[in-house]
């Protein structure tokens, strides 16, 4: 079945949304990402909802095919960047932030407890095959993409830590970890716009261009 994307993306004039949100709303919207989307059939992977809340989502195999497009997995492309579930290879995403788990101690202030299975957002959780887990915590003005390397302490009551080096990638990472911070002191409230292009109207009327160029 082949998949076409209708030209209402005008709803996206005016729209900000982080960085990683726009992408996606290109990347779907390539023929040839689509025509190897087609092409995948049975072998599409599938979310499972946790009592805890979110969704889990585990590598069966090495997706070449997603990693030739700078995914983990390959994301269905006719679901928007609020909808798909899109983890993009940290190799190639500077702003996918790695943490590290600590036991969890009373010493720290109370705030510091705020897990983030109490956050008010879209929650996603990939386990890749090597025991790598990646989080994708994301809304309408949020994008954040963590990962763990060692995961001995999941389903337990866990501090994190980041360790930013000064390389290429520190200021999207620090952009990552400010957004994660931003997140947990607004506590449902309003969150600043972090991780977005400062004038996002010239990438909302491209996106309505290729809609209807493909539809005309």
């Amino acid at each position: 079945m082949s998949f076409c994307v209708n030209p209402v993306s005008m709803f996206l004039l005016g729209q900000q949304m982080p960085n990683a949100a726009w992408a996606w709303e290109f990347l779907r919207r390539n023929p040839n990402y689509i025509c190897d989307w087609n092409s995948l059939q049975k072998s599409r992977l599938e979310s499972v909802e946790l009592v805890t809340g979110g969704s889990l989502i585990r590598a069966s195999q090495r997706d070449l095919l997603a990693e030739k497009w700078g995914l983990l997995f390959m994301a269905n492309p006719a679901l928007d960047a609020k909808m798909a579930n899109v983890f993009w290879q940290p190799s190639v995403f500077p702003a996918a932030l790695q943490v590290f788990l600590k036991p969890f101690t009373s010493k720290l202030e109370d705030e510091s407890g705020r897990g983030i299975l109490n956050l008010q957002t879209r929650r996603v959780s990939y386990n890749t095959l090597d025991g790598t887990r990646h989080i994708l915590l994301c809304g309408d003005r949020f994008w954040i993409q963590l990962f763990c390397k060692d995961c001995k302490l999941t389903g337990e009551n866990v501090h994190i830590e980041f360790h930013i080096n000064p390389d290429d990638g520190a200021e999207r990472r620090l952009d990552t970890a400010a957004q994660l911070l931003s997140l947990y002191r607004s506590s449902g409230r309003k969150l600043a716009l972090i991780g977005r292009k400062k004038n996002s109207q010239n990438l909302a009327e491209a996106l309505v261009a290729l809609d209807i160029n493909a539809n005309s």
